[in-house]
């Protein structure tokens, strides 16, 4: 089919060829929306199990940052074991057009309920110092409260955040030895077990991309970066090396092409689908566990040893894209 524009200026022709293909563009991306948004939920229902064996080698509750590495591990470790992983949110929905996948989504992320846990401070009951300090209900008020944004989902808070990446510090993990007596929870153990994680990630920073490609920060971040480091306070090219955090910097995250990387995406995911997907890995999404069963078989004296859970499944769903952001993304263009 053909088309042709008639316009009283024949420089004004291909302005107008250009606002109707982008036109034509915008409403065939709208038409395709509910066959994209299927075609996900039709690879998402196959990927997670609804009916669980009658027992497990290893139940892993909450497939949270730190859940999906787990049971990931697991089950490649050894193909004959059998892992359930139980999350009560929902699984993760990795389209190209949906929030979760685009970090700079996480402001709306907070929007949609079933993938945040919904958490709020206490109300507080003594002031912030400043000039609203006397106001009622307000941030520095008395009866102040903000949310806790906790990611409720697959991946946890790694589908909710703007997926900075920040070590540990090794004073922390020094200490976390004392207290044990476990030399794998020190800053040496700790620092290889991270880089581990490190290799598996693609991390982009702003300063010095990990594809060699040109930086892509503002100018006006640069030279802030570049004033730091002249001043008093310095500078480092990475806050996640031993050199310490103070002065400027540019963040890193754990960003591919844009991508955020979760622990779900990573490390989960790929067994769950094609051709190194793991038989022996189950996942079930909107399952909320009611409690762990103890065993009373042992000795009497001997402490009670979980031997499995009692759970619950229901309905979770959110909508695939929400128009703030995607009127934001279609502004800014």
């Amino acid at each position: 089919q053909s088309f042709s524009f008639k316009c009283e200026n024949p420089g004004n022709q291909m302005a107008a060829a250009k606002r109707f293909c982008a036109l034509l563009v915008a409403v065939c991306s709208v038409a395709l929306l509910p066959v994209l948004s299927l075609l996900e939920e039709l690879r998402n229902s196959s990927r997670y199990t609804t009916e669980p064996l009658a027992e497990y080698d290893f139940i892993i509750v909450g497939g949270g940052t730190a859940g999906c590495l787990i049971a990931a591990e697991l089950a490649k470790a050894n193909a004959s074991w059998t892992v359930l992983l139980l999350e009560a949110g929902m699984g993760v929905r990795d389209g190209a057009l949906t929030e979760q996948t685009i970090p700079g989504g996480a402001v709306d992320n907070l929007a949609l309920e079933n993938i945040d846990w919904k958490y709020r401070v206490e109300q507080q009951t003594v002031p912030l110092r400043g000039n609203s300090a006397g106001l009622e209900g307000s941030f520095s008020g008395r009866r102040r409260s903000f949310p806790i944004p906790r990611g409720k989902g697959l991946g946890g808070s790694n589908e909710l955040n703007y997926m900075l990446h920040v070590r540990g510090t090794a004073g922390d993990y020094d200490a976390w030895e004392a207290a044990t007596g476990d030399p794998r929870w020190g800053a040496a153990s700790m620092s290889r077990a991270e880089h581990v994680y490190e290799e598996a990630i693609a991390f982009a920073s702003k300063a010095e991309p990990a594809d060699g490609s040109t930086s892509h920060a503002l100018g006006v971040a640069e030279s802030w970066v570049a004033a730091a480091a002249q001043s008093r306070h310095g500078g480092t090219p990475s806050y996640n090396t031993a050199g310490g955090r103070d002065g400027g910097f540019h963040y890193e995250h754990a960003v591919r092409n844009g991508v955020r990387e979760s622990t779900a995406r990573q490390f989960l995911l790929p067994l769950l689908d094609g051709k190194s997907a793991a038989p022996n890995l189950h996942v079930m999404v909107g399952t909320h566990v009611q409690r762990l069963v103890l065993s009373t078989e042992d000795d009497e004296g001997a402490a009670p040893k979980a031997v499995g859970v009692e759970m619950r499944q229901s309905e979770c769903t959110v909508p695939e894209v929400s128009v703030p952001v995607l009127g934001t993304l279609l502004r800014a263009r």
